[in-house]
């Protein structure tokens, strides 16, 4: 229809379709305030109010739909149009989006917040009108209140034909800033999005700046979930106190709900500043130390414990700020992580 267009000389129109009526990855359940946030309306004034208004970024979450359409566009409006010094606007409040091909998912295009934080891009165009089946990575530090896909008015647009990435097990991974996605120059490159891409999976990203501490009602949470395999990547938020006190219950409310499901338990990776500071490395020590004690005394058939040691590459080069990730020490992280994944069922 769209090359008959062409051919008698209609210039086609962009059509806007909502993206609430298509397929929505990344959530434990849809029991939330919004459809584009994480954590169910049962836990507001539950977990603290920080961690609540994380939760409100749409970390890992992405739209699935197939179209036919020469051009794709995206229209969307920040929640909070939120800017940090260390990591791209595009990263915090932009999307991303990948087309599936016959050897997986391959970066289209990305669209950039304008200063008010909405945006209005067009991702891709002059394609051959043909179907193709595509995925947009929604922002990794901010949230979205409205969210439309455009196409050629000659064309349609649907939900998936195909189940890629597979949805019924998913892995849900539980962390800190860097698992959130800070500090990358676009949504795809977080290490959860791309160990999805390269699994084929669907992977949960309960990732919080700041807030990974173990908290007993995000465990609760993740129980929730069929999952393939549980992550447990929190240990820079953490101290040994929070360690010994909550790891414990951590774990056996994960393995009490799902006797075997693998659980990886990931220790504090070294991060630069350790070759100078020795006060932080004595206290990233004494951390990992009082993990392996607690982990062993729960661990099982079914779980492991991984040493990153420096994750973001033995060069030191991964981060932006001597902690969280550039686009090379997601890369980097995600492929360190990925055969311990490849295997899972």
């Amino acid at each position: 229809m769209a090359a008959l267009a062409v051919a008698i000389g209609i210039e086609a129109q962009t059509v806007w379709h909502s993206a609430d009526t298509l397929l929505l990855y990344g959530k434990v359940n849809d029991s939330t305030e919004t459809r584009y946030e994480r954590l169910p309306a049962s836990l507001k004034g539950q977990v603290r109010d920080q961690q609540w208004y994380l939760g409100k970024n749409t970390a890992g979450l992405a739209i699935r739909f197939a179209t036919n359409s020469p051009v794709v566009k995206a229209r969307w409006k920040a929640l909070n149009n939120f800017a940090m010094d260390h990591m791209t606007n595009r990263g915090i409040k932009g999307v991303d989006l990948y087309c599936l091909g016959e050897d997986g998912w391959r970066f289209v295009g990305s669209g950039a917040p304008n200063r008010d934080g909405n945006g209005d891009k067009t991702l891709v165009q002059n394609m051959v009108p043909t179907w193709r089946e595509f995925m947009l990575y929604l922002p990794l530090y901010d949230g979205v209140t409205s969210l439309e896909i455009g196409v050629d008015s000659c064309s349609l647009l649907s939900n998936p034909r195909y189940e890629s990435p597979i949805r019924n097990t998913p892995i849900v991974y539980y962390g800190t800033s860097i698992t959130q996605g800070g500090c990358a120059s676009r949504p795809g490159m977080a290490h959860t999005n791309i160990l999805s891409r390269q699994l084929d999976r669907e992977t949960i990203n309960l990732g919080f700046s700041g807030q990974g501490k173990l908290d007993i009602e995000i465990a609760q949470l993740m129980a929730q979930a069929d999952a393939s395999a549980f992550i447990i990547d929190c240990m820079p938020n953490c101290d040994t106190e929070i360690v010994r006190e909550r790891f414990v219950p951590f774990y056996r409310t994960l393995r009490e709900a799902h006797p075997d499901t693998p659980i990886i338990v990931i220790e504090n990776p070294l991060f630069s500043y350790m070759n100078f500071d020795q006060e932080k490395y004595a206290s990233i020590t004494a951390l990992n130390t009082e993990l392996r004690r607690q982990y062993a005394a729960v661990a099982d058939a079914n779980s492991m414990l991984l040493s990153p040691g420096v994750g973001s590459g033995s060069d030191w080069e991964g981060t932006v700020d001597c902690v969280h990730f550039t686009d090379l020490g997601f890369l980097r992280y995600s492929q360190w992580l990925l055969p311990y994944l490849q295997d899972l069922e």
